[in-house]
């Protein structure tokens, strides 16, 4: 496991890159653990599953996922 300074910075690059995927950028890329990955706006709940993981390295609260309703 990373130590937190690592994870901390993979976490403000991962919402960095949310933040310009909901801005309109068609892909963005992210590194970590030495591997560059690229999201594509269909790739948006990756990008946010990732986002929650690294949040939960570093003990930080975690929003629940909202679960859909269905009539």
């Amino acid at each position: 496991m990373a130590d937190e300074a690592t994870l901390s910075a993979r976490l403000t690059e991962a919402e960095t890159a949310l933040h310009k995927l909901m801005m309109g950028s068609l892909i963005v890329e992210v590194e970590y653990e030495g591997h560059r990955t690229k999201f594509k706006s269909t790739d948006e709940q990756k990008l946010r599953s990732y986002i929650r993981d690294l949040k939960q390295q570093l003990g930080q609260p975690v929003a629940a996922r909202s679960r859909a309703v269905r009539f």
